[in-house]
C-alpha cells in the first residue's frame, strides 16, 4: 500500500508541474480585432527564434519594426533594433522617434493587449461604429474589448 501512495503521489506531483510549466507557446501573427479609433491597426509577428515583426498603419502613415523580445511572467518584453539611416537627414530621425513603439505588451488566453503610460493593461478602447437601418444611417463612437487576436501559429 504505501509502494502504491508513494508512485500515486509521484505521478500527480508530475502531473501538476507538467501543467504549470512557463513555457508558452506565443509564436504566431497577432492582429487588431478592429480599426482603433476608425483607422489605426496593429500587426505583430512573433517568431520562434525570439524575433518579431511590429507594424502600425492607419490613415497616412504606416510603419513597420524589428527586434527581439522576452518573456516575464505574462509579459511580453520587445526590445526594437536601433536606427540605421542611410542619410545624415534629421527630419527622418525626428518622424521616427515620435512613432509608437510599445516596449511591453500583456500576454493572456491567445490575446495580447497593449499597456498605457500608467501601467495598467487596456482592456477597451473607442471605435468608430457605422449603423444602418433601412432608411437612416447614423455614426457613433463607441468603446469596445481591445486586443491582438493570433490569426496564425507558429512562425
Amino acid at each position: 500500500m504505501k509502494i502504491f501512495a508513494t508512485v500515486f503521489l509521484t505521478i500527480t506531483s508530475l502531473i501538476f508541474l507538467a501543467g504549470c510549466s512557463s513555457n508558452k507557446n506565443i509564436a504566431g501573427k497577432y492582429r487588431t480585432t478592429r480599426a482603433e479609433l476608425g483607422f489605426f491597426g496593429t500587426s505583430l509577428e512573433l517568431k520562434k527564434d525570439s524575433t518579431f515583426r511590429f507594424y502600425f498603419g492607419g490613415d497616412l502613415i504606416s510603419y513597420t519594426d524589428s527586434g527581439r523580445y522576452t518573456l516575464s511572467g505574462s509579459d511580453i518584453i520587445l526590445k526594437f533594433y536601433p536606427y540605421h539611416l542611410d542619410t545624415g537627414l534629421e527630419a527622418k530621425l525626428n518622424a521616427r522617434d515620435t512613432v509608437y513603439r510599445p516596449k511591453k505588451l500583456y500576454y493572456r488566453n491567445r490575446k495580447i493587449r497593449h499597456y498605457n503610460i500608467d501601467g495598467h493593461v487596456i482592456r477597451r478602447a473607442r471605435y468608430y461604429q457605422e449603423r444602418n437601418l433601412i432608411l437612416f444611417k447614423w455614426n457613433r463612437w463607441v468603446k469596445r474589448k481591445s486586443y491582438l487576436k493570433k490569426v496564425k501559429e507558429n512562425y
